[in-house]
Parts: structure tokens; sequence; C-alpha cells
């Protein structure tokens, strides 16, 4: 819990514009999301399923991945 609050955190400073657990669409594929939750959720922890905890831990997923891709073209840059 203590990354997710630390995640939180962070996601909330970088993107202040972002409102972290703004509701979703009502969509024919939401609702067949949340449909098949109620199956899902019998497996998984209830944090998994709220985009509240989920969105910040997902930014900075993808925020680590592009640092790693950019150091990745940095070092092929000076490889060749």
């Amino acid at each position: 819990m203590v990354r997710l609050e630390s995640e939180l955190r962070a996601a909330q400073h970088k993107h202040p514009d972002i409102i972290i657990g703004a509701p979703v669409a009502n969509t024919a594929a939401a609702a067949a999301a949340a449909a098949g939750s109620a199956e899902i959720s019998k497996d998984i922890p209830p944090w998994v399923a709220n985009s509240r905890y989920m969105a910040p831990l997902l930014v900075a997923y993808e925020s680590h991945i592009a640092e790693l891709v950019d150091k990745v073209d940095e070092q092929r840059v000076s490889v060749c």
C-alpha cells in the first residue's frame, strides 16, 4: 500500500490536470466490462478493479517504460 500511495502522490504532482477516479463514459463496452468485473472481482483484490487506485500505478508504469525506451535508444546511438 505504501507503493500505491507513493505513486499516487507522484502522479498527482506530475499530472495535476488528471482527475483520479473520474467517472468513465457509460458505453456498451464499459457496461460489458462492468458485468465481467463481477466475475473477476471474486479472484482479485478489490483495489485492482478500482481505477482510483490503478490509474496512478499505470501512469507510473507507462512513464517508467518510456524512460527505459529512451535509455535504450540513447545506448543504441552511443554504440553505433
